[in-house]
């Protein structure tokens, strides 16, 4: 398709698809099922894909077939936006699992297999907790028991 380069005519493109999904008068689902398709195809930068939101939503109160309500729509911008955050929670806590296990490498060797999925697999205040521990501690068991 030769709109893939370029955005704008990407858009132009997409709306005209979403309207012809519309004007063949499907139901609801399968007008869902054929645009998540499209959308999947046919991505689109974020300012042009609020613009296709806003299109879609005045398409909707027109032909009164909502393809999603805005309901539905924030529930899905606040699912991405949880998702980001959680995204970098996770970051974060491979990061400071990361840099304990370098710590305990430098002051009591390189520990074993268990020791190391344990520390990858706990939480970011129990990593910060161990990681204030290995000051003081004298021994690996110090610091995360």
């Amino acid at each position: 398709m030769r709109e893939c380069g370029n955005a704008p005519d990407r858009y132009a493109a997409k709306w005209r698809l979403a309207r012809l999904l519309y004007e063949h008068d499907w139901d609801r689902q399968r007008i869902i099922d054929l645009f998540s398709v499209i959308d999947w195809m046919m991505a689109l930068p974020d300012e042009l894909q609020r613009t296709l939101w806003n299109e879609l939503e005045e398409l909707e109160r027109t032909k009164r077939m909502p393809y999603i309500t805005s309901v539905e729509r924030f529930g899905i911008e606040k699912g991405i936006r949880i998702g980001e955050q959680r995204g970098e929670q996770r970051g974060e806590q491979r990061g400071a699992a990361n840099l304990l296990l370098r710590l305990i490498e430098r002051r009591f060797g390189p520990p074993d297999a268990a020791t190391r999925e344990r520390i990858r697999a706990s939480d970011p205040d129990t990593l910060l907790n161990w990681s204030e521990r290995i000051l003081d501690a004298k021994t690996l068991d110090e610091v995360l028991h």
